[in-house]
């Protein structure tokens, strides 16, 4: 079998190519990258590198001569570039990263990802296309996540943590190499395709509980400062229109409240899904970020 794979230098991508450069001598790897990507992580594996440009339709489709299975993981946002090149491609079979944030109340973040997840259940009906869709929650793991690795020298480093509201907000965050064994199992396991599913960490938890759990695995004591909610997200709303580049957005902290826990059922009885809890898998994380010297 021969895969194209996007986002192959990202913190799921390069995990699962490790995984198949170790135990799959029958697939063989095709890796999308930028030519401006660091790929030292894929040097030396049994693979071939593709530079191009994923907003480039015609590059996509060079990449996918005489592939059998593309897996994007490089981000939904390529989504109508890459379908565009697999309606002149006779490539028939695909798995996509979306995320749960299809769910989200707040409009603003939820439509990109409904449009794109939209745009790709009319292509794979139009086309008879073999499909899975994965939704992860937030995925950590290690220096290339965009979530803890930099909440972790934070929270290491100061006594005080601030807390939007309550902090009694649901949240399931999902370690890297869960999705990546959801990958694995699936290219393995057609019987389970024409489908979304969620894969989210193994139980919720509340926010606060969240950043106990970050705390307790560094062996440190912080004590959260309940900050109000609502007055907060006004200030920050008349910032942005005075400092249109202000870094952080009103509805950020809105968001902080949303619940982000999602049921994994359907994975869990289709193909056996099952991830580790995140007390096992922050610790995991915290070895990896110590041993790369992000954190002392």
């Amino acid at each position: 079998m021969f895969i194209l794979v996007t986002g192959a230098t990202s913190l799921v991508g390069t995990d699962f190519i490790e995984k198949v450069c170790q135990k799959k001598e029958n697939w063989s790897l095709r890796c999308f990258v930028r030519e401006t990507s660091d790929i030292s992580e894929l040097r030396g594996k049994k693979m071939e590198l593709f530079y191009g440009d994923l907003t480039d339709s015609n590059s996509i489709g060079r990449a996918l001569k005489d592939i059998d299975l593309i897996i994007h993981i490089a981000g939904i946002m390529y989504i109508p570039y890459i379908l565009d090149a697999l309606r002149k491609n006779k490539v028939r079979s695909g798995i996509f990263i979306n995320t749960t944030g299809v769910f989200s109340l707040f409009k603003s973040a939820a439509k990109n990802y409904l449009a794109y997840e939209d745009q790709m259940n009319k292509f794979f009906e139009e086309t008879n296309f073999n499909f899975v869709i994965l939704r992860p929650t937030m995925i950590y793991g290690n220096y290339k996540d965009h979530n803890l690795h930099k909440l972790l020298p934070y929270i290491n480093s100061h006594k005080y943590f601030p807390l939007f509201g309550s902090g009694l907000s649901l949240i399931q965050p999902v370690y890297y190499k869960d999705v990546s064994n959801a990958l694995i199992t699936l290219v393995e396991n057609k019987q389970c395709w024409g489908k979304a599913y969620n894969v989210s960490g193994k139980e919720p938890m509340t926010y606060k509980r969240f950043i106990e759990i970050i705390a307790e695995a560094l062996g440190k004591k912080v004590t959260l400062i309940h900050l109000p909610l609502e007055l907060i997200a006004f200030g920050i709303s008349i910032l942005e229109k005075i400092i249109p580049s202000f870094p952080i957005k009103s509805e950020q902290i809105l968001r902080t409240t949303e619940d982000r826990a999602f049921d994994y059922t359907d994975a869990q009885k289709c193909f056996g899904y099952n991830p580790i809890s995140f007390e096992e898998g922050i610790k995991l994380e915290i070895e990896e970020l110590k041993r790369d010297g992000y954190l002392i």
